[in-house]
């Protein structure tokens, strides 16, 4: 049964999908989702993974480049001498591909879950304070529900 929420889950279905199709509970959803976890097994970067599809992402590259070439040679074609305006293009030509190409800063898949990295950070950092301050009941909570907790907070911001 994990096998299937979990490929489910990767496929980009939500969750409360999931519950109703595999005919389970959110409860039983996270019970599965915590225990892979607790394996090394992290759906959500699996989930990641798979929207960044190395093949995929190879092939629109190809295209964008062949594009791009194209595009260039017909410029040079039409470009019968290099003139100010004609080496401004050029640059621009070359300024958009490295744009393309240098690896960002802020990559959405490396920020969020950077994010995501924060907010369990967080999420512990409250909990170790209900510890010390012997408050069981948050510190179950928080242990219960912290992958529940960040599902939530990234869902309402995407």
């Amino acid at each position: 049964m994990r096998d299937k929420i979990k490929e489910a889950y990767v496929r980009g279905m939500c969750i409360d999908d999931i519950c109703t199709t595999l005919n389970i509970s959110r409860g039983n959803f996270y019970y599965h989702k915590k225990e892979d976890l607790k394996r090394g097994i992290n759906w959500d970067i699996l989930a990641l993974n798979k929207e960044r599809d190395i093949e995929s992402i190879r092939e629109k590259e190809a295209r964008f480049l062949k594009t791009l070439i194209l595009s260039f040679e017909k410029f040079i074609e039409k470009s019968e001498e290099l003139e100010p305006e004609t080496i401004e293009k050029l640059h621009k030509y070359a300024e958009t591909y490295w744009k393309l190409k240098a690896p960002q800063k802020n990559d959405v898949f490396a920020s969020r879950k950077q994010s995501e990295d924060i907010a369990r950070k967080t999420i512990e950092g409250i909990a170790k304070l209900a510890l010390q301050e012997q408050n069981e009941a948050v510190v179950q909570f928080l242990s219960q529900n912290a992958e529940l907790i960040i599902q939530t907070i990234f869902k309402e911001h995407k």
